[in-house]
C-alpha cells in the first residue's frame, strides 16, 4: 500500500507495504515474410497480461513535480521539457480527433483496426490521461545505461528512465521515432494510463496488427504512439502548420492488406 508523506516530513518517501503488483510480460512474436510487395505470412501471438513495468497509480502512488528529474543535466531537462510539450500536443490532438469521430475514422482504423465502442473508449481514455500525466512523472537520466535502449517505464520512480539512445542527435524532438513518440509509447505502459505490453513493433507491423487483431492493437504501445503523431499532423495540416517530421513517415508506407486470422 503506498502512502504519501505529510508536508511536515522530509521529502516524500514512497513505501510499499508488502504489496506486489505481480505483473508478467506479454509475449508477442511476429513472423513476417514479404514477397513482391505482398505479405505471405504473418503470425501474431500474444498472451495479454500487464507489462512488468506497468504501474498502479490507483493506489495513490504518484510522484510530485519536485521529483521530476533524476540525475539530469540542465540541457537534458530542457530536452525532456521540450518533448513533454510535444507529448501534450499529440495527446490533445489525439483526444480531439477521437472525440470528433465517435464512430471511428480512417486514422483510427489504420492504427487500431475495426471500430468497436469498448476499444474506442479505452483509446479515448488513454489519450485523455496523457494530456496531463506526463507533467507529473519522474524522468531519470542516469539509471538506464544500455547503449542500444531509448526509454523504459520505471516502476520504482513512477516515471520513465531515459536511456543513452534518447539523447542521440539522430532522434528528433517530434514526429515518428522522436523523443515525444517514445515518451508516449512508454507512457501507455503505465497501468493507470492503459498498461500496454512490453513488445515493440515497427510502424508496418503495427498496421498489420491492427488488421489482424484490433484488440491487441489497442494494447500496443507503438500503435498509440504512431496514432498520436499522425493525429497531431492531421491537426497541424488543417491549421497550415508543420506536419510530420522524423526519420520514419508512416504515410509513405503502403497500407497493410487485410489478412484473415
Amino acid at each position: 500500500m503506498f502512502a504519501a508523506a505529510v508536508s511536515v516530513l522530509l521529502p516524500a518517501l514512497l513505501v510499499s507495504a508488502n504489496r506486489s503488483l505481480s505483473p508478467k510480460l506479454g509475449a508477442l512474436s511476429v513472423n513476417s515474410t514479404l514477397t513482391n510487395g505482398t505479405i505471405t505470412k504473418v503470425q501474431i501471438q500474444e498472451k495479454h497480461v500487464f507489462s512488468k513495468d506497468a504501474i498502479d497509480h490507483s493506489s495513490g502512488h504518484f510522484l510530485s513535480k519536485r521529483a521530476r528529474y533524476i540525475g539530469c543535466t540542465p540541457d537534458q531537462q530542457l530536452k525532456v521539457a521540450q518533448a513533454i510539450h510535444k507529448v501534450k500536443q499529440y495527446a490533445s490532438s489525439s483526444y480531439d480527433h477521437l472525440e470528433s469521430n465517435p464512430s471511428g475514422s480512417t486514422l483510427y482504423t489504420k492504427w487500431f483496426g475495426q471500430f468497436a465502442p469498448d476499444r474506442y473508449a479505452r483509446v479515448l481514455n488513454s489519450f485523455k490521461l496523457l494530456r496531463t500525466y506526463p507533467d507529473k512523472w519522474a524522468y531519470s537520466c542516469n539509471l538506464c545505461t544500455r547503449k542500444t535502449a531509448i526509454a523504459n517505464v520505471d516502476e520504482g520512480n513512477v516515471g520513465i528512465d531515459l536511456c543513452p539512445g534518447f539523447w542521440s542527435e539522430s532522434i528528433p524532438v517530434e514526429g515518428f521515432k522522436s523523443r515525444a513518440y517514445f515518451i508516449i509509447r512508454e507512457g501507455t505502459r503505465v497501468r493507470r494510463i492503459l498498461g500496454t505490453g512490453k513488445h515493440k513493433l515497427t510502424q508496418e507491423l503495427s498496421m498489420i496488427l491492427a488488421t489482424q487483431n484490433p484488440t491487441k492493437a489497442v494494447e500496443s504501445a507503438d500503435n498509440h504512439a504512431s496514432f498520436s503523431v499522425e493525429a497531431h499532423a492531421l491537426t497541424a495540416s488543417t491549421s497550415g502548420t508543420l506536419g510530420l517530421t522524423g526519420s520514419n513517415h508512416a504515410n509513405s508506407r503502403p497500407a497493410a492488406p487485410m489478412i484473415p486470422l
